[in-house]
């Protein structure tokens, strides 16, 4: 029986990774930063009367944490947590940030590696950009899995560089410029691993295009848990559209493309509805604030609301690895209008629409598309739910089983400095 170890900073993916190894019987130990254990006196402690007086990111950080992994192959270092949360809140330069990750890198590998629990032949499952450390300090003859979670940081800089530099009045911080300082270890984070999981196409064409070979790549779409969430086919007898969507209100995920469609889309009946942390300014929004409804963030527990209330879901990203967010979408019954560059498991015409990226015309077309053929929303929201097998944990879970069975067969080896 194989023995993975997923090492991950952060609560990628709601821990689904380390979870359905367990539930495949390989799980050996994962090495994370916060994780608090449902049932625990902190995990009860959420969803008990003193919730009420939390902040948001206290909530977030008590949620950190999934039921079904055994406490003892848990090794967590919340101190270290907290100290690499408060260094990055400090960071102003998206630069000053890649820069921060790789020292926390290094500081968590060595953590790792002072359990002295990884053996020789063992499978490390780690995600890009926190890789490269562990594999130069791992101690014994290994495996190594890599998950590139978002596509190649040369493809994301050339499109960020290029969105920032067109609307550099729009967003809050800083634009990205210059050479990329992480760029060169993520090309060494690729060599030094044996084979690189790829959530979407767009994320496995970026990968093709910097150079890994296709050998090494392996294409699994990410998952929700779909019995979380509850199926409404759609349809429309009057009344307006409802439109939601959910991530950060950022340059990223095209969200200004969405406000100026909003904008356009003028006389329509529709309700267009944003939740997310905001990243783009103040007086921009402002110009926009009567043909669209910005909400913020909103905690996790709530999102299900605003999935009840839309009739489709709306994300023109430019960058994504896959979006998990249209999964839960498309889990819910929602049909989806999404670029290329989202990752989404979606067919263009069955589930949704699929438009070019930074083009607000077909943005527009393709909301209006709904409003003007009220079956066609109810045929993609149909073909939504009945995609829900696809989008579920446990396919997850068995095409991962599938690629340990192909790790295996992968001599183990030491990664030279």
């Amino acid at each position: 029986m194989a023995r993975v170890h997923v090492a991950q900073m952060g609560a990628r993916l709601h821990f689904t990774v380390p979870l359905c190894h367990q539930r495949n019987g390989d799980l050996a130990a994962l090495y994370t930063d916060i994780f608090i254990q449902p049932d625990s006196l902190l995990g009860r402690v959420k969803n008990g009367a003193a919730a009420r007086f939390m902040g948001t990111n206290v909530k977030r950080m008590l949620g950190r944490g999934v039921a079904g992994i055994p406490p003892d192959k848990v090794f967590s270092y919340p101190l270290f947590g907290i100290q690499a949360w408060a260094k990055r809140r400090k960071a102003v330069h998206p630069d000053d940030l890649s820069l921060l990750n790789t020292r926390l890198s290094s500081n968590f590998a060595k953590k790792i590696v002072n359990t002295g629990s990884i053996r020789d032949g063992d499978i490390v499952w780690s995600f890009t950009d926190f890789t490269l450390e562990l594999h130069e300090s791992l101690q014994s003859p290994t495996i190594r899995v890599m998950d590139q979670c978002l596509a190649a940081r040369k493809t994301y800089r050339l499109i960020m560089a290029e969105e920032g530099e067109k609307w550099e009045d729009w967003a809050i911080g800083h634009a990205l410029t210059g050479p990329d300082p992480l760029e060169e270890k993520q090309q060494l984070e690729w060599e030094s691993s044996n084979l690189i999981v790829a959530p979407s196409d767009f994320v496995k064409q970026s990968l093709l295009d910097n150079g890994v070979p296709a050998r090494k790549i392996v294409k699994v779409p990410y998952c929700v848990d779909t019995a979380n969430y509850t199926p409404r086919r759609r349809y429309r007898t009057s009344g307006p559209l409802n439109v939601l969507f959910a991530g950060e209100v950022g340059l990223r995920k095209g969200a200004h493309y969405l406000l100026q469609a909003a904008k356009k889309l003028g006389s329509l009946p529709v309700n267009i509805r944003l939740i997310g942390g905001i990243a783009l300014r103040d007086d921009k929004l402002a110009l926009y604030q009567d043909h669209l409804d910005i909400l913020g963030p909103v905690p996790r527990s709530e999102v299900a609301l605003h999935h009840e209330w839309a009739d489709i879901f709306v994300l023109p990203s430019l960058v994504e690895g896959s979006a998990q967010v249209i999964y839960e979408a498309l889990s819910s019954g929602l049909p989806v209008v999404c670029t290329p560059n989202a990752g989404a498991p979606i067919t263009h015409g069955v589930e949704g629409q699929v438009i070019e990226p930074r083009n607000i015309d077909a943005l527009i077309d393709a909301i209006a598309n709904y409003i003007r053929d009220p079956e066609l929303l109810e045929r993609h929201s149909l073909a939504a739910i009945n995609l829900r097998p696809a989008l579920d944990i446990q396919r997850y879970q068995h095409d991962i089983s599938g690629l340990v069975k192909r790790a295996e067969l992968i001599p183990p080896t030491f990664q030279e400095r």
